[in-house]
Parts: structure tokens; C-alpha cells; sequence
């Protein structure tokens, strides 16, 4: 039992101050100093007190210093990316349940795991029922076990961790609601906003409490303790709780750390508790993900026939930690695998990669499987130190809030992939505006305010080139007789934009702007099939399968044909130098300076190419017969083949003249 004492008059009571550390923690109550005491009779007196005079952190100046300030962003990322993010629910309890699932099995049987399964629905239903405050737990056996649950702390996640200071800020909101006279304007927002926030949140508490609950159920039903019971349910997946000596000031530099540290704990205890089920079933784990891999290659086909098969041309990402199932027309059903139990899969995986399919070598498959092994046990992960091509790489750790100006320094995501276009040449590199480098999928509403922007400097979005133009539209030069140049204030690449924001709020932040890219197309769809620009069956077309929210993490498109996405990739390189050198010889005057160089025989060779493509492409817009559609198709995508293969002859010339230097 905690004491509470009066500093001022029971200094006399108080014990040592060495000791006094250990058992006494200083609080202010109706503006006196006071000491809470915690007497030695608990057990656990030094612990309470270490914990609340936080003595258990190392560096506890700097973990304060860097929890209040960087320590600030980085929570909110993690709220973004999980408990504010909607597409984030549905996939975290599928991946719950099933890692779930296998730790009853693990460390129990075969019956507790078809025991934990079969508590499921009641245990959902119990958990809506206290969330919509129509629980009875004087009545109803579940609803009296879920409180039972929250009393005796079986609560842990992502949408549980708040400390005293949002607490505190939580309730001085809900007190000034509370008196606050509301008008009209206050009820429409506390409807739309508050209460559609309080659905999320719910949605969130469901996902997180749904696998633990029914593992506070089912330990109940074994026999254990209410007590026993809530310390099982919190370390049956991830204990949030949980936290070492440097969490506090590691876990503010860097997103999920404590989450992963914990995660990987989880996995190992398992693995040395159990060792021989443990192999067993993740040796079951390591067949089904060369199997899956196998089948999955054999059924998705090559449906674009560019000689790849359809599986091959998904990420190595989504097929080490998804199970993906081939429904046709390069698309898969993709369901989360089990944190931990994924990395077994994805040596199966790299194994099809590496003896069937020919896309790792042994090298590239050990330093995957390495790369994953870390991932799953890790919150740093030492393997991505170095990029594929061997170079030292500082992204792993790079603070979490720094992460989009690293990113954007080096133009790559955590993927390898580009975030926005590149100038093709030296020259054009200085007069190519950034609001003109965007990547083709940018938001386009983004892309309107990038350009709108640009304008306000003096820019012409329609030329790309940072030249500015005077009201008649002709160019400015300054006292130098140099050509005027947009200032960067008013020169805004878009998708630098939108990944910045994309980052910063995180999931939720990528779940409105897929809202925002779906409702695009199937506007833009909708209003020319309206018009008659569109037949009525393609009012969709517009609408990118990677873009629709919730649906594109369980339901997967290829990204088309490699044949075209490498063309495509060329044609935008190519249009930027066609507008580079138009202002080159506008603006600048440079005539035939370039015309000998391998640039210019790159452009030459495109023209030939693109206008045949281009007549192809024309023809299929009149054309409704879905033989001859096929038949032209395939025509295009042989002479984008062709294109491919003469363009790749000038690298293969390029790397040639540089070994021989």
C-alpha cells in the first residue's frame, strides 16, 4: 500500500536519502510538495520507485532531452503508420491471430491452439460489445472476463502507449468539452470528426486486444489465475510494455524500435523453450514458401508475355512476407505472414529464386536471407549497411524523423526505388525545372499546386525549364544579359512533395492520398464516359489497383510489363531531353552542339521507334475486335522489344569504353 506523507512534517519518518531513492517518489498535491512511500512489505517498492523517478533509464538527461523533442515526431509517426492509420487494422489482426495461433501451438498444443481459435468469436464479440458501451458484465460471462482482462493490465500495443503527459493533455480536452457551450458548427465537427475518430480508434483497440483477450480466455479456461492469465495475453505476441534500460531513449529515435527488440525476444524465447516443435513447424514454413513459390510461378503464367512470369515480377518484399496466390490477369491474392515465422518462409522462397528461377545468385540469396534474418529479430539491421551494388549505406540508422531528407538526398525509398525523376544530361541538370521532374503517378492534385507555385515564380510548367517568362511571355535576362531564372521558392517537384507528406503522416497519410488518386480515376473515368470520350466498361481504367486503400495490401497487381515499364521508363528520359534541347535552342541559342553525341543518337533512335509505336497505339483506339486488339498488341510490345535491345547496345558501348580506361 502506497503511503502519502507530508514532507514537511514527517522528514523525521523519511529514510536515508540513498535509500530514500529506491522507495519514494516527490509529487506535488494542492501545491505542496509531498512523498509517496512505497513501504518494503510489497516486494516491489524499489522497482515502482525506479520506474516513476525513471532511474532505469541510462543517459536519463538525454533520453528526456530527446524524448521532448525529436522523441515528439517520432511518436506521432508511429501513431500514423499504426493506431491512426485505417489500412493498418485489418492486416495487423490477420497477422496477430496467425502468429497467435502458432504460439499456442508452440508453446502448448494442438488442442490450446484449436481452443484459442474457437474463443475467437466470442471474444470479438465480447470486445465490440464494451466498445459500444452495451457490455453487462453482471450478466454476461465474457463481458465480465474482457473487464477482468483490462483490470488486471492484459491491455498492451501500439494504441495503448501513452505516457502521463498525453494522458493529462486527454483529459484537459475532455474537461473544456465537457463545459464548453456548443453551437451548431461544434456539433457537425464533433460529429464528423470526433465520433469518425472514435470509430477508428475502436477499430484500432479491436485489432490490438482481439488476439490477447482470447488468450486471457483461454488461459482462464487451463485453469490459471486472472493474474497469470493477463501476463500471458500481453506476451503472447508483442509485450509493449516491456522495456530495457535504453528503450526510452533509442525508442524516440527510431520508430518500433521497442516493438522489434521485443518482437525478436519473443521469437528467440520460443525457438529456446521449444526447440524441437520450433524446427518443426518452421520447417513446414520453409516448404510452403518454396512451394507456394513454385506453384505461384506455374499458375500466374506470363499473362503480359514479355517472358517473365507474373510472380517474378512482384517484389522480393511482398514474396518473402506475404502468401501470394495467383487469381489471373497478373493479380494475387497476398495475405500477411506472421512476424517472426516469415523469415522461414522467405528461405523457401529465395530457394525457388536461387535453383529454379535463376534470379539470385548464391551470394545475392545468402545476403537476403541474412537481410531477413536480422529483420525479423532486429530493429537495426546491419545487412542494409551496405546497398546492392556494395556501397556503404547510412539509412539504417538514420533517425526516424530525418529518414524523408535521406531519402530524398540519395532519390530512394526503403525499397530501391526512385522517388522522382532525374535530369538526363549535365546541362539539363541546370535548367530543368523541379516541378517538371515528378514522377508519372504523382498525385495530380499535388502536381496542380507544384505548378500553380510556379507560376507565382515567373515559370511556364508547359516548357519544364526553370527559365522565366515576363506577362507577354517572353524570356527576362537580368543587368548580365543571363537568362532569369525561377527562384527556388516557386519550384516544387511533386513527388518530393508528396513522399514528404506520404512519410509524415505515415500510413494514414498514404491511406487519404489512395483515397484521394481512386477517386480521381473514377472521376475522370466517369465524366468521358458521360461525354462518349469513354465506353462505359473501361470507366475504371483509370483506377490503379496499387492505389485503392485496404484492398491493394490483400489484393496485388503486377505492375505491367516489364517491356513496358522499361519503355515507358526510356519515353519519359527521352521527352525531358526533347524539351531540354527545345530550350536549349529557344532560350540559349545552342544549335548542333550535341548533335554527334550519344545523347542525340539515344533521341534519333527513339524517334524512329516511337513513331511506329505510336501508329500502332492510334490503331487500337479504333479498333473493338478483341483478336486484333491482341494481335496489335503483341506488334507494339515486339517493337518496344527491339527498341529495348538497340538502346541497351549504347550502354553495353559506354561500359565497354570505361573498362578499357
Amino acid at each position: 500500500m502506497v503511503q502519502l506523507k507530508i514532507q514537511n512534517t514527517d522528514n523525521q519518518t523519511r529514510r536515508p536519502r540513498a535509500v530514500a531513492k529506491q522507495h519514494e517518489v516527490e509529487v506535488w498535491f494542492n501545491g505542496e510538495k509531498q512523498v509517496l512511500v512505497f513501504p518494503d512489505s510489497n516486494g516491489i517498492a524499489p522497482a515502482i520507485a525506479n520506474a516513476l523517478n525513471k532511474h532505469n533509464d541510462i543517459f536519463a538527461e538525454l533520453t528526456g532531452f530527446m524524448q521532448n523533442s525529436v522523441g515528439k515526431v517520432t511518436r506521432i509517426l508511429t501513431a500514423n503508420f499504426t493506431s491512426k492509420n485505417p489500412a493498418f487494422f485489418i492486416v495487423n489482426q490477420m497477422r496477430d491471430i496467425s502468429y497467435a495461433t502458432l504460439a499456442h501451438f508452440v508453446h502448448g498444443d494442438t488442442k490450446t491452439a484449436a481452443k484459442f481459435m474457437a474463443n475467437l468469436p466470442k471474444s470479438r464479440a465480447a470486445i465490440t460489445r464494451a466498445l459500444n458501451n452495451k457490455a453487462n458484465p453482471s450478466k454476461d460471462k465474457m463481458d465480465s472476463l474482457y473487464r477482468d482482462f483490462i483490470l488486471n493490465g492484459g491491455e498492451t500495443g501500439y494504441i495503448h502507449l501513452r505516457d502521463i503527459d498525453q494522458i493529462t493533455s486527454d483529459m484537459r480536452k475532455d474537461i473544456k468539452k465537457l463545459v464548453k457551450q456548443k453551437n451548431f458548427a461544434d456539433k457537425a465537427w464533433e460529429t464528423v470528426w470526433i465520433k469518425g475518430g472514435k470509430i477508428l480508434e475502436n477499430f484500432a483497440i479491436r485489432s490490438e486486444n482481439l488476439s490477447r483477450f482470447t488468450t486471457y480466455v483461454t488461459a482462464i479456461e487451463q485453469g490459471k489465475t486472472p493474474r497469470e492469465a493477463a501476463k500471458a495475453a500481453k506476451d503472447i505476441t508483442v509485450n509493449f510494455n516491456r522495456k530495457g534500460r535504453l528503450s526510452g531513449l533509442l525508442g524516440s529515435t527510431y520508430a518500433f524500435f521497442n516493438a522489434s527488440l521485443q518482437g525478436g525476444e519473443n521469437i528467440i524465447r520460443m525457438a529456446r523453450q521449444h526447440p524441437v516443435k520450433f524446427s518443426m513447424l518452421n520447417l513446414g514454413f520453409m516448404s510452403l514458401g518454396f512451394s507456394v513459390a513454385y506453384m505461384a510461378s506455374l499458375w500466374s503464367g506470363d499473362d503480359d508475355k514479355d517472358g517473365k512470369d507474373d510472380f517474378d515480377q512482384l517484389s522480393d518484399y511482398l514474396k518473402y512476407n506475404y502468401l501470394t496466390i495467383p487469381v489471373g490477369h497478373g493479380k494475387f491474392i497476398s495475405l500477411p505472414l506472421p512476424f517472426g515465422f516469415r523469415f522461414f518462409y522467405s528461405l523457401g522462397v529465395l530457394t525457388y529464386q536461387n535453383q529454379i528461377s535463376d534470379e539470385k545468385r548464391l551470394g545475392e540469396a545468402v545476403k537476403q536471407g541474412m537481410l531477413n534474418l536480422f529483420e525479423s529479430i532486429s530493429p537495426v539491421n546491419p545487412v542494409d549497411l551496405l546497398t546492392k551494388e556494395n556501397e556503404l549505406s547510412f539509412r539504417p540508422i538514420v533517425p526516424t524523423a530525418f529518414i524523408p531528407a535521406y531519402d530524398l538526398t540519395i532519390n530512394e525509398d526503403f525499397a530501391g526505388n526512385r522517388i522522382y525523376k532525374q535530369p538526363f544530361t549535365q546541362v539539363q541538370k541546370g535548367r530543368l525545372a523541379d516541378s517538371a521532374l515528378g514522377m508519372q503517378y504523382a498525385n495530380k492534385i499535388i502536381k496542380w499546386i507544384t505548378d500553380e507555385v510556379f507560376k507565382l515564380g515567373g515559370g511556364d510548367p508547359t516548357t519544364k525549364s526553370n527559365v522565366r517568362f515576363d506577362k507577354e511571355g517572353s524570356v527576362m535576362f537580368d543587368e548580365k544579359g543571363e537568362v532569369k531564372k525561377v527562384p527556388e521558392l516557386f519550384d516544387w517537384n511533386p513527388s518530393k512533395v508528396e513522399y514528404v507528406i506520404e512519410y509524415f503522416l505515415g500510413g494514414r497519410g498514404k491511406f487519404w492520398n489512395d483515397v484521394l488518386k481512386t477517386g480521381q480515376g473514377i472521376a475522370s473515368g466517369a465524366y468521358e464516359a458521360a461525354t462518349g470520350d469513354r465506353e462505359f466498361k473501361k470507366i475504371l481504367d483509370d483506377v490503379r489497383m496499387q492505389d485503392v486503400p485496404i484492398i491493394h495490401r490483400l489484393l496485388r497487381q503486377t505492375w505491367g510489363s516489364s517491356v513496358y515499364d522499361d519503355y515507358y521508363r526510356i519515353f519519359d528520359i527521352m521527352e525531358d531531353y526533347k524539351q531540354g534541347k527545345r530550350n536549349r535552342e529557344v532560350v540559349y541559342g545552342e544549335v548542333g552542339s550535341l548533335q554527334e553525341s550519344v545523347n542525340e543518337q539515344k533521341y534519333e533512335l527513339f524517334q524512329d521507334f516511337e513513331k511506329d509505336i505510336q501508329e500502332i497505339s492510334d490503331d487500337m483506339k479504333e479498333i473493338d475486335d478483341p483478336e486484333t486488339l491482341e494481335y496489335l498488341k503483341q506488334n507494339k510490345e515486339d517493337i518496344m522489344k527491339r527498341f529495348l535491345e538497340e538502346y541497351e547496345k549504347f550502354n553495353v558501348k559506354k561500359q565497354n569504353n570505361e573498362n578499357r580506361q
